[in-house]
């Protein structure tokens, strides 16, 4: 049996390499499960190369320009100090220079192979660094402080690659933990630290406020679990192992766990009853703490001590105090974290956003009693939750940004309520960056849709009088507030200074503007005079401020600060006539985004983060929506120039970039890398034993974008492919072209997925081999990220041989019993044996989603119309293929694991193109054996509804085998082969499935040509 099952596994695996290789020249089956999305080029690639003391810079920087000379210099005297210290720090010299690709904006950073050519990168993604080439991936359009710590973090990864190189210069894998916090955050936090509270900080400090709550113990930090269904967040566990190892035995005891750690030869298995690199922890601490047990005992009471008795004591946004009247005001049946409040004109609605159906969307509802449902009879008094946004991505647009949850966050609100109408701007992802939408407050009907040329805007507001919308965005790197006017469209910069402006507040009466500036590394306010552009800073000290708003009558600003508390963000105001400011929070967890109500001079509306929220049993730090009427400040001053002025200092660099390299900039190098991608060897016993060989290496350019490919496959003496490709991904056209030969039987394309048959009902299919070799020229155009065309132009040579020596001349002649299927697949293949030269286009959409709980797509759609054209000249025999593939999935719950779902497919196609189609198996024509019919002209559709039927069965031994999901499904298809006289061959089937990847239980009911049947299987079924 061992041997059995190790033979079906090789000829499952060299007959999926085999139908993967060949699919370009042969589809075996109308059903084409991926088209992919785009990788679009928007800008051209890193063309610039500077070389440092340690590093190679590509780039794409204009150094002709003082601004992007100065964050070249910049990024060059941040990596140089962090490889000095970290050399130091970490005692180790790099045996390499490292490579570093910089990017200015997300959206090059995005569409760059270096980190993926993931169209779908986040944008909170700030840097890469990967292990084959020691390479590290930068974007710089972060805060200018935040970049700093992303370097040097990303700095400390090519250390710990060299540290922990093993045998072949493969890295000795560590857990997450470690090399993320432990290693990569602490370290860049010492040696650049970021001072804001964001995130990270946040985050730990609510799993500090109740250790045994939240804490994970060490064996869950090396599994990456904090719970059943919950992974470790690695940067912050970690860095917490770091800071309690630093604070309890020495900075010196930290270093050596990561210095010993990173050079572990043994990752795996227990030494002393430990796991190595635990018993690191145990050499680091020179015994003290001998065993994962009394670790997180004093883990724990390190983190209680630090944070435990603060977070009893601290203020609670929905109390009383002497200070203001708290309440929350966030709708409980919303367990999502709610951001970005913007409160009405009339005061009484309250819109922001939120998570809703998988989909960051905004919500409005009124401002009501807290615990009150929005439904019943409140709902008659208009009570009832609106989602604005009700949108399918892409369509109209992939996403909503809102910071913290799909950026980083920044400073200021994500959504604004004009004063002047029932209007709402946010912004949104669409095409290259971000466009301004604006929707109907009451019924979320889409008013506006503008795509900016510029980079990652964030934090609309309105102007006074709704005829413009101020907001922050970059410009080659350099972040300002800019202005538009939405009758003109002009768009304007009026900040023009060179620093990280964000998060603007405009008066009520138009004139002003105050906003966020950076002043060195932190962050102040300022106010801008929007008549004379003159500026002036409102606040100063040696921490920051963010999130303005106006009261309504222009005499006030609320804000957020961590001036106080270790940090932590806390709701204040300035009194821009006296310059009084007033600090009215301190809470533990922070203050965000406030908002003065309309009405209310008292009253301010804000987010606060709970570590406490609850959501049907579940208990869990979020972020909530609060409600302060103002009473007393906890403390007051006046505002005075306490760094000696009011200009913005400009950041100067500690190295000159070499003068030479910049009059005679030095050529952009390929530095080519060959790299082996997979090679198998292997020996399948019985029936088929024969050896199995299976192998791909490539050719690549540091920036990946240029690529030479070559894959090779055989089995035993009756299987060769060969496939050598090229691809040129430099632009937004990608070109290339490819050569191919391969020689094997026509079956093996065709093999069944049905429990690994091969050999399917047709006799001439099954004994013809065949020789194809050819060379292709192609293209791809992408229009976005979901559209694209595709053009091919091919040379071609066919052969087919089968094993009974059948012509069409004598095959009555052969004592073979061969039907009316053998007969036409015959002069299918005798027509198409030859020359061809063909050109090919496709018109290519792809806007399906995926989700985790359906376990495959749960929403959108694919399509693709594809022509082929063959003419006739000299020995070149012509012919023509048209085929038509469309899916298309809706959603019927909002966790997205209820699915239905359709397909369909039409394919007309001459017999000298070779081409055949077989329909049956298990996926397509369920219920019938793969190959009942069998044709070049077919039609299939299918229905289907997908649901879950349990998560999981636990078995002894806690094996836990899951989830088990039902699919109801319901096929149609016909084929036949052109111009012949015989019957069109039709077939149905319904039936149903139990299915648990890849393995499915399938019942159906079928009827072919007036016969009826029904028929039980276990089959290998994927969801298309």
């Amino acid at each position: 049996m061992l041997g059995t099952a190790k033979t079906v596994a090789i000829l499952t695996f060299a007959f999926l390499t085999i139908s993967n290789i060949t699919s370009a020249q042969f589809s075996p089956s109308p059903i084409n499960p991926n088209f992919g999305k785009n990788r679009v080029v928007w800008e051209p690639a890193s063309e610039e190369f500077y070389q440092s003391t340690h590093f190679d810079v590509w780039h794409s920087l204009d150094i002709s320009d003082p601004g992007q000379k100065f964050y070249l210099e910049r990024t060059v005297r941040e990596l140089e100090r962090s490889y000095e210290w970290l050399s130091s720090t970490l005692d180790h010299q790099l045996k390499d220079r490292v490579p570093v690709v910089v990017f200015k904006t997300h959206s090059a950073f995005e569409s760059s192979l270096v980190a993926g050519g993931n169209p779908f990168m986040p944008e909170g993604v700030g840097a890469y660094a990967e292990p084959s080439r020691n390479r590290m991936v930068l974007k710089l359009d972060f805060l200018p402080t935040l970049n700093n710590t992303i370097m040097t973090h990303e700095l400390v990864h090519i250390f710990y690659f060299d540290m922990a190189r093993g045998i072949f210069g493969l890295v000795n894998p560590l857990p997450l933990f470690f090399v993320e916090g432990v290693m990569a955050n602490y370290l860049a936090a010492v040696h650049n630290p970021y001072g804001r509270d964001d995130i990270r900080g946040i985050s730990q400090r609510a799993i500090a406020s109740n250790p045994a709550m939240y804490l994970p113990t060490w064996e869950m930090m090396e599994r990456g679990r904090c719970g059943p269904t919950q992974s470790c967040n690695p940067y912050v566990v970690g860095a917490m192992v770091s800071e309690f190892l630093a604070d309890t035995f020495g900075e010196k005891a930290v270093l050596n766990f990561i210095i010993n750690g990173s050079r572990l030869k043994k990752t795996s298995g227990q030494i002393n009853g430990n796991t190595p690199l635990f018993n690191a922890v145990v050499e680091a601490t020179e015994g003290k703490i001998s065993n994962p047990k009394r670790f997180h005992e004093l883990h724990m009471e390190y983190w209680s001590n630090r944070y435990a008795q603060d977070s009893l004591d601290k203020q609670k946004p929905f109390q009383e105090t002497a200070n203001f009247a708290g309440r929350s005001i966030s709708p409980i049946q919303i367990p999502y974290p709610i951001l970005s409040p913007a409160v009405s004109p009339d005061g009484n609605k309250i819109s922001c956003l939120t998570v809703h159906e998988n989909k960051i969307v905004a919500i409005s509802f009124p401002i009501g009693e807290e615990g009150r449902k929005p439904d019943g009879e409140y709902s008659k008094s208009g009570g009832k939750i609106s989602v604005l946004t009700k949108y399918s991505p892409p369509n109209p647009f992939e996403y909503i940004i809102s910071q913290g949850l799909v950026t980083w966050p920044f400073n200021g609100s994500d959504l604004d309520w004009s004063k002047k109408s029932d209007k709402i701007v946010f912004f949104a992802r669409k095409n290259r960056d971000h466009e301004l939408v604006i929707v109907d407050s009451s019924t979320g009907n889409i008013l506006d849709e503008i795509e900016l040329d510029l980079d990652q805007a964030f934090s609309p507001a309105w102007g006074h009088d709704g005829k413009k919308i101020y907001f922050s965005a970059s410009e080659n790197i350099t972040r300002d507030i800019y202005v538009i006017d939405l009758e003109t469209r002009k768009v304007a910069n009026i900040t023009k200074d060179g620093s990280f402006d964000t998060a603007p507040a405009v008066s009520p009466d138009g004139t002003k503007l105050v906003y966020v500036s950076s002043v060195g590394n932190i962050q102040k306010l300022f106010i801008l005079d929007l008549a004379t552009e003159n500026k002036e800073q409102l606040t100063f000290g040696n921490f920051n401020d963010s999130s303005p708003s106006f009261s309504s009558d222009g005499k006030r600003v609320a804000y957020t600060s961590d001036e106080q508390s270790g940090g932590v963000w806390n709701l204040y105001t300035l009194d821009l006539e006296t310059k009084t400011v007033s600090q009215w929070t301190d809470l533990f967890g922070g203050a965000f985004t406030p908002k003065f109500s309309p009405n209310k001079a008292d009253t301010i509306y804000y987010v606060a983060y709970w570590q406490y929220d609850q959501y049907m049993g579940y208990i869990y730090p979020n972020f909530r929506l609060y409600e302060a009427i103002l009473k007393d400040p906890i403390r007051q001053y006046t505002t005075e120039s306490r760094s000696g002025s009011s200009d913005l200092p400009e950041e100067k660099p500690l190295i000159q970039l070499d003068p030479n390299q910049l009059s005679n900039p030095l050529e952009r190098p390929a530095r080519w890398r060959f790299s082996l991608v997979s090679a198998q060897l292997a020996y399948g016993g019985g029936s088929f034993a024969s050896l199995f060989f299976t192998g791909s290496v490539r050719l690549t350019d540091m920036l990946e974008n240029r690529m030479h490919y070559f894959h090779y496959t055989s089995f035993g003496d009756k299987f060769r492919a060969a496939n050598y490709s090229y691809t040129n991904r430099e632009n937004r056209l990608n070109l290339g072209y490819s050569a191919y030969y391969h020689d094997f039987p026509v079956r093996s394309i065709f093999w069944d997925p049905d429990l690994f048959v091969i050999q399917h009902q047709q006799r001439i299919f099954n004994q013809t081999d065949s020789i194809r070799a050819g060379f292709d020229i192609f293209g791809s155009y992408p229009l976005n990220k979901f559209n694209r065309f595709e053009v091919g132009l091919g040379l071609r040579h066919r052969t087919f041989t089968n094993s009974y020596r059948a012509t069409t001349d004598n095959l009555d002649d052969l004592e073979i019993n061969f039907t009316d299927d053998d007969r036409q697949v015959l002069r299918v293949f005798e027509e198409s044996s030859g020359n061809n030269a063909s050109f090919s286009g496709s018109l290519v959409r792809d806007t399906v989603y995926y989700s985790l709980r359906a376990q495959g797509p749960y929403q959108g759609s694919a399509l693709k119309i594809q022509g082929e054209i063959a003419p006739t000249i000299g020995n070149f025999s012509g012919y023509s293929t048209f085929r038509v593939h469309g899916r298309k999935y809706f959603g019927l719950t909002s966790s997205g694991n209820v699915v239905f779902a359709v397909r369909g497919d039409v394919i007309s196609s001459s017999s000298k193109s070779g081409e055949v189609i077989l329909l049956g198996g298990s996926q397509s024509l369920r219920g019938y054996n793969y190959g009942a019919l069998i044709g070049n002209n077919i039609g299939y559709a299918s229905a289907e509804l997908r649901f879950p039927l349990v998560n999981g069965i636990l078995f002894p031994g806690n094996v836990l085998i899951g989830p088990l999901r039902g699919i109801v499904f319901a096929d149609v298809g016909y084929a036949k082969f052109r111009n012949e006289d015989f019957p069109i061959k039709k077939g149905s089937s319904i039936g149903g499935m139990i299915q648990f990847l890849p393995i499915a239980w399938s019942f159906s009911w079928t009827e072919m040509d007036g016969f009826k049947d029904r028929k039980t299987q276990i089959l290998l079924a994927f969801n298309w």
